[in-house]
């Protein structure tokens, strides 16, 4: 589904946290991609998109080699079902890529790679090679929480470091719009999100007073990228399961 400018807003809700996750991911100086997805509980096309990135649970290079994330957008709203996990945020971000690729409209499912429309979408994930970036990132701390996030580059640029915890395994009974009747599963799903710049001295820290409301997520985990200010092109990516199987 295609879209053009955005419509509605939904703020995403949370509630107060259990006990606390420690957190120690982190890359090596090769890049590691970000694959975002665009998607929507309100779209008949989605849920094969959604079923492929459930896939990347048992891929290869999970965290690794790349970091899967599922933005829910809420432009299709107005199609008869409210997504629980949209955000008009997440939309937002989707216009600013397709002002980068000069694009005159926003679609679901869409598939970013390393900041590229990615249509191809292949199991073996073979283009991830060619990702853009790099530099090594380490993110430790508590959830919830504070996250120090360490970033080092040769590039002597600003940046700005962006936190998602990530909801897995959610499944949702949806009883109308264009996907009525039917149980959606999401894997990956952003339930909040925060930034904070990255100081001269490569570090910056980011708060999560709260766990997000889990959406009857069965397993979360956190993904971190960095970016430049004012585009949302990543140059560097980790993540990791909140569950104590952190990533090298």
């Amino acid at each position: 589904m295609r879209i053009g400018p955005a419509l509605t807003a939904l703020h995403a809700t949370v509630c107060a946290a259990a006990a606390p996750f420690a957190v120690d991911i982190g890359s090596g100086p090769a890049p590691v991609a970000l694959i975002e997805l665009y998607t929507s509980e309100g779209c008949s096309s989605c849920p094969p998109g959604e079923e492929w990135l459930s896939g990347l649970a048992d891929a290869d290079g999970l965290w690794r080699g790349f970091v899967p994330v599922a933005f829910h957008v809420d432009y299709w709203d107005r199609l008869g079902w409210r997504d629980p996990l949209g955000d008009p945020a997440h939309g937002e971000r989707q216009r600013r890529y397709a002002a980068e690729w000069r694009s005159k409209s926003i679609y679901t499912p869409g598939f970013v790679l390393q900041g590229r429309e990615w249509r191809s979408r292949r199991r073996d994930l073979a283009e991830i090679k060619d990702a853009r970036g790099g530099g090594t990132l380490r993110v430790t701390g508590a959830l919830p929480g504070s996250l120090d996030v360490e970033f080092s580059t040769e590039a002597n640029e600003p940046w700005i470091a962006h936190a998602a915890i990530l909801g897995g395994g959610i499944n949702v009974d949806v009883p109308r719009g264009e996907n009525s009747g039917r149980r959606l599963r999401h894997d990956f799903a952003v339930l909040a999100r925060r930034d904070s710049p990255v100081g001269a001295n490569g570090r910056a820290r980011i708060e999560f007073s709260e766990l997000p409301e889990d959406h009857s997520a069965r397993r979360l985990a956190l993904a971190v990228w960095i970016e430049r200010p004012g585009s949302p092109v990543p140059v560097q990516a980790a993540g990791g399961w909140l569950d104590g199987a952190a990533a090298p």
